[in-house]
C-alpha cells in the first residue's frame, strides 16, 4: 500500500538532489518520512547507497549521486529520478489492479456460491467459499510476508469440520 507521506518524501528528495547534493535532500525527506529517516541514518553511518536494501530509494540515491558526482546538468538528473521513480509507481500500481481485480473475481464467485447454497445446493457449495479464503489472504495488498500454509490447513480443517456438523 502506497502512503502519502511517503511519495510526497520520495519526490522532494527527487526535486532537490540534482540541485542541494543528496545529503541535503534525503535529509529534507527524512522530516517526512520514517523510511527516509532510516535511509539517513544508514547513509551517515556508511556513506554507501549501495549498502542500503533493494528499493526503488536505493536505486533513487545511486542515480543521483552518480550524476551529482558526475558533475550533470540537474534537469538531465531529476528526469532520470523521475523516470525511475514513474517507473516504480507504475509496477506498483500494476500490482495493485491486478491483486484488486482477483479479490473482485473471487467476491463475485463467493456471491454466486452463497446464492447457491440459499437455493438449497448440497452444503459441500459452501466449502468453495472457505477454500478461497488463502486465495483472497494470498492477493491483499500486503505490507509484511506472512505463511499461507497455516491458514490454508486451518482452513481446510475448519471446512471439513462445519461441514461434518451440518450433515449429521
Amino acid at each position: 500500500m502506497m502512503d502519502v507521506r511517503e511519495l510526497v518524501a520520495d519526490l522532494v528528495f527527487i526535486v532537490r538532489s540534482p540541485v542541494d547534493g543528496i545529503d541535503n535532500a534525503v535529509g529534507e525527506s527524512a522530516k517526512l518520512s520514517g523510511a527516509w529517516r532510516r535511509v539517513a541514518t544508514v547513509l551517515r553511518a556508511f556513506n554507501n547507497p549501495w549498502v542500503l536494501p533493494r528499493s526503488h530509494r536505493r536505486e533513487l540515491i545511486s542515480i543521483a549521486s552518480s550524476y551529482f558526482i558526475a558533475g550533470s546538468d540537474p534537469s538531465i538528473t531529476f528526469l532520470a529520478l523521475m523516470s525511475k521513480f514513474s517507473n516504480w509507481l507504475n509496477q506498483q500500481l500494476d500490482w495493485q489492479s491486478k491483486a484488486l481485480t482477483a479479490v473482485i473475481v473471487i467476491a463475485i464467485m463467493l456471491g454466486v456460491a452463497s446464492f447457491m447454497t440459499i437455493l438449497g445446493a448440497p452444503p459441500t457449495i459452501s466449502l468453495i467459499g472457505i477454500a478461497l479464503i488463502p486465495i483472497i489472504h494470498y492477493y491483499q495488498v500486503e505490507l509484511v510476508r506472512y505463511d499461507y500454509v497455516k491458514p490454508a490447513i486451518a482452513g481446510l480443517v475448519g471446512g471439513f469440520i462445519a461441514t461434518h456438523w451440518v450433515v449429521t
